[in-house]
């Protein structure tokens, strides 16, 4: 009680000697965690926030305290991570209006993925026989190298070129093969997510239909 009776008193005279266009009282608290009252607000504080108040001594603003490093770090981690989840929010929204926008029933999306799988093993099966006859080539082309060497010729250098250039053809096209067999895995895959995501945009669209029956 008498430490409040002190802190109005001290609110009070600094409020009388102030003129009434300067009627502005500053309060804060310091390190010390002592109350303290001003018509101005010191240098060393000014960072620190401190409260506004008027001719009556009441509270009318107040000043937040300068932001650490530490918390202006953090603060920008959790709008970074707010703006990712943003991102999501919009992309999966925009996946769903697509999906209702392309198809109007599940057997459409299945025709299509049919369709694109088909188109792939067509790519992986003639890639596979290409393969097939630069192997073929190579061997041949080996059995001549052998039998250069056998009889004591020189190897023709269109010959190593050659035998050089089916190798790397032969690896080039394996690596094709490949990156189709994973590709059609991923598409798979996709397809199978977006069926499941598209059954349940129908389902919630008839219940929405249904209930504005209803209502």
């Amino acid at each position: 009680m008498k430490l409040w009776i002190t802190q109005t008193f001290a609110v009070l005279c600094i409020l009388v000697l102030a003129s009434p266009a300067d009627a502005r009282l500053y309060r804060w608290v310091d390190e010390d965690g002592k109350v303290h009252y001003s018509d101005r607000v010191p240098p060393q504080q000014s960072k620190k926030g401190h409260q506004i108040l008027d001719k009556r001594g009441q509270k009318r603003g107040e000043v937040a305290p300068e932001k650490t490093r530490e918390q202006l770090l953090q603060e920008r981690r959790q709008q970074a991570k707010l703006a990712e989840e943003d991102d999501r929010r919009r992309l999966i929204r925009e996946r769903d209006e697509m999906l209702l926008r392309t198809f109007t029933q599940v057997e459409d999306l299945d025709r299509v993925i049919k369709d694109r799988l088909t188109v792939l093993d067509s790519i992986i099966h003639l890639t596979g026989v290409k393969v097939d006859k630069l192997l073929a080539q190579l061997r041949v082309a080996e059995e001549r190298k052998i039998s250069y060497i056998k009889q004591g010729k020189t190897i023709p250098t269109q010959l190593t070129r050659n035998i050089a250039e089916y190798r790397q053809q032969i690896t080039n096209n394996e690596g094709l093969v490949l990156r189709n067999q994973r590709r059609k895995g991923l598409i798979k895959q996709k397809f199978e997510l977006d069926r499941v995501r598209f059954l349940e945009l129908i389902n919630k669209r008839q219940q929405a239909r249904k209930a504005a029956k209803e209502f």
